[in-house]
């Protein structure tokens, strides 16, 4: 991307390819390929999604779009803590892929078993 493709995106759009880049820079970092590649993944699926959304596919989407953050979220969180000199990528990314959809709930300190709010931060899939 250059810096004039840049200058047309909103302050969001920059803010998630920075998030990106800069966990990729740290898997990179760590020299595991496989959390790398899990995160440019994140990223396409967002595209797509992105290119696909309008009025009549926001309440069929928007809940998938909400699980790509959640992801990068928990990648985040294992990435700057110490667990990550622990386990392997493909352990880090099954986490990811296993407690994705409650993240909101925990950030909120709301058990798995307590009944949410009606918020669309806990529509994750």
């Amino acid at each position: 991307m250059t810096l004039q493709d840049f200058s047309k995106l909103n302050k969001h759009e920059i803010e998630f390819i920075e998030r990106c880049a800069h966990l990729k820079h740290v898997a990179k970092q760590s020299n595991d390929m496989t959390v790398f590649e899990y995160i440019k993944e994140l990223e396409r699926n967002l595209e797509f999604l992105l290119c696909k959304l309008s009025s009549e596919t926001f309440w069929e989407l928007f809940p998938k779009i909400l699980g790509i953050d959640a992801k990068l979220t928990l990648l985040e969180n294992f990435l700057y803590s110490d667990l990550t000199t622990s386990i392997n990528g493909t352990s880090l990314i099954t986490l990811v892929e296993q407690d994705y959809k409650t993240i909101n709930q925990e950030n909120y300190d709301y058990t798995v078993n307590d009944t949410v709010p009606a918020s669309f931060i806990f529509c994750v899939d």
